[in-house]
């Protein structure tokens, strides 16, 4: 609309570009959407931390979100002299059943 365009010239004062003139003027709009987007930068990381420096709320948290899921425990395997036991059982019963002796 040319109205508009012209008021807005000339209470500016200067070339319009699509944010206002070249002075800064900023509409109403969008001053509150500025007042609005710094408030959430300001009150987020605040409510953020108020939220995780209570401590049964990190906990619920966590049980509430499995992140990993461990299957259940199974038998352990053999430690360093079970194996060599049974390396030696093995080795017999090999050689038993082939006939031959150490």
């Amino acid at each position: 609309s040319v109205c508009c365009a012209g008021r807005a010239e000339r209470v500016g004062g200067g070339a319009m570009s699509p944010l206002g003139n070249s002075q800064g003027v900023i509409t109403s709009t969008r001053k509150w959407l500025e007042i609005f987007k710094f408030t959430l930068c300001v009150t987020i990381p605040i409510a953020s931390v108020l939220v995780v420096t209570r401590e049964n709320v990190v906990n619920e948290m966590v049980e509430r979100q499995s992140y990993v899921v461990y299957p259940p425990e199974g038998p352990r395997p053999p430690n360093g002299e079970q194996m060599l036991r049974m390396l030696e059982d093995e080795h017999e019963r090999r050689n038993h059943a082939s006939g031959k002796s150490l």
